[in-house]
C-alpha cells in the first residue's frame, strides 16, 4: 500500500531526495535543478507518495492563503513513469486538498 506523507529536506533520505530528483528528470522536457527541487521541497508545501522506502511521486503546491487570496497552486506533481496509471496523481492532490480546506478549489 502507498503512503502520501508532507516532506521536509530534514524528513527524507539522500537517497529518497536522488529518487525525486530521478523522476523530475525523468517527466519533463526542463527539468528542475536538484537546488531548485531543494528549495521548493523546503520553501513551499510537498508531498510524496511512498511505497516503503522509494518515492513514486510527489506534488508540490503553494497554498499560502493569506497571501493567495484563498488559492492553491500546483507548482509541480510528477509520478515515476512506471507507476502511472494507478492512481498516485489523484491521492497526491486529494491529500493536498485535505491538507488546505479553505483554499478555493
Amino acid at each position: 500500500m502507498y503512503k502520501i506523507q508532507k516532506i521536509t529536506m530534514d524528513s527524507i533520505t539522500e537517497a529518497q531526495f536522488q529518487q525525486i530528483v530521478s523522476i523530475e528528470e525523468a517527466c519533463e522536457l526542463e527539468p528542475y535543478t536538484p537546488e531548485m527541487l531543494e528549495d521548493c521541497i523546503d520553501n513551499l508545501q510537498t508531498f510524496a507518495c511512498f511505497h516503503g522506502e522509494t518515492v513514486l511521486g510527489f506534488v508540490t503546491v503553494n497554498g499560502d492563503s493569506q497571501y493567495l487570496g484563498g488559492s492553491l497552486y500546483v507548482v509541480n506533481i510528477n509520478v515515476q513513469p512506471q507507476s502511472r496509471r494507478q492512481g498516485i496523481g489523484a491521492q497526491l492532490l486529494e491529500t493536498v486538498l485535505e491538507a488546505f480546506p479553505t483554499c478555493k478549489r
